[in-house]
């Protein structure tokens, strides 16, 4: 049986991530690559393409992350 292939993500797509509150070293990395802290959602936003970078995909959550147009 053929599946189609899962959606692909544009690399400048911002995804929201979890990550706990005690990962600090991964916080820190995720701060470095450009990630910010959505604190109405409670998760990380970051860029897809340094998502992956950092082999992050495990952590993205099912979430609409917010777009450059809608913080203000």
């Amino acid at each position: 049986a053929w599946e189609p292939p899962a959606p692909r993500i544009p690399a400048d797509q911002r995804v929201a991530l979890r990550i706990g509150f005690a990962e600090v070293a991964l916080r820190e990395r995720v701060k470095q690559a450009g990630g910010k802290w959505n604190p109405r959602q409670k998760v990380w936003e970051l860029c897809y393409g340094h998502v992956v970078a950092l082999n992050l995909e495990a952590r993205i959550v099912e979430y609409e992350a917010t777009t450059s147009r809608d913080q203000g």
